[in-house]
């Protein structure tokens, strides 16, 4: 198991409740919930597969917030 630094991982936990609230598919609503739940147990750690399902959902969640940005000139 890779170890994620503790910084990226509390960032990464920081922003989930908005991956909760945008999580449209049933896979997807049920995997952020779950990864909720396990957070809160001290010690936890994701494993491989689940960080990279979590970092490619935040890189999806952050791509649709920078679409949203209206510029006004």
């Amino acid at each position: 198991m890779t170890k994620v630094p503790h910084s990226e991982l509390r960032a990464m936990m920081d922003v989930w409740p908005k991956v909760l609230r945008q999580a449209t598919d049933p896979w997807a609503k049920e995997f952020a919930a779950s990864i909720w739940r396990q957070s809160g147990c001290p010690g936890w750690m994701p494993t491989n597969r689940q960080l990279q399902t979590m970092r490619i959902m935040l890189r999806q969640l952050l791509s649709e917030d920078e679409e949203e940005i209206t510029l006004i000139e």
